[in-house]
Order: structure tokens, then C-alpha cells, then sequence
């Protein structure tokens, strides 16, 4: 599913006045882009921590670009920036040292 389509599934659940509606979509959109990880990962027989990496990091962007949408219509998110990578850091915290370590190895391949 691309962005705009989240955007046009969620809006009215993350922007609503009642704090539970906005919160289970929160949980319904981060099942639905942890779902979408998964048959990426299973798709493209994912195997190593770096080629994780890029899957999630993938799906950040779709994160963040909904973000947008938001940002664009109402002036501001109900998600924060960032916030599928930020969870699978807080999930798997090692994913942040592989990640750092594969950013030091591309920059002294310049």
C-alpha cells in the first residue's frame, strides 16, 4: 500500500478527538506496516541484518511520507518522524550498531 492510501484509510482514526480512536489506529497502522515488512522480508528472502536493515529503512520512508500527508493537510502528525524505525530500534536495539557499522564501512569506501 503506498502512503496516500494509508493516509486515506487512518486520517479520520489518527486525527480523531477521542484519544482511544486515535491510539488503536496507531497500533492497527504499525500492524499494518509490520505486516507489510514481513512478506517484503519473505519476498526477497531476506537473510542478514544489513539487508533487514534496508527493508525497514524502506518502510520508514513510506512512514515518513505519510508524515507528510498529514503535515500538508492538517499542519502537523498524529505519527511521529521516524517512528517505524524508532520502534525497531527500541525492539532491536542491535539493529543500531549494524546499521552505524554499515555507514562507517560505505563512507571509507568513498
Amino acid at each position: 500500500m503506498k502512503a496516500t492510501e494509508y493516509y486515506e484509510k487512518y486520517k479520520n482514526k489518527l486525527t480523531s478527538r477521542k484519544e482511544e480512536v486515535a491510539i488503536e489506529a496507531i497500533k492497527e497502522l504499525l500492524a499494518n506496516f509490520n505486516q507489510e515488512a514481513k512478506e517484503l522480508i519473505s519476498k526477497r528472502h531476506i537473510r542478514t541484518a544489513p539487508a533487514l536493515i534496508s527493508v525497514l529503512k524502506e518502510l520508514n520512508g513510506k512512514w515518513n511520507a505519510l508524515a507528510r500527508c498529514f503535515e500538508k493537510d492538517y499542519g502537523g502528525t498524529p505519527i511521529k518522524k521516524d517512528g517505524f524505525w524508532i520502534f525497531w530500534i527500541n525492539e532491536m536495539p542491535e539493529l543500531r550498531a549494524v546499521d552505524y557499522l554499515n555507514r562507517v564501512i560505505a563512507e571509507e569506501g568513498k
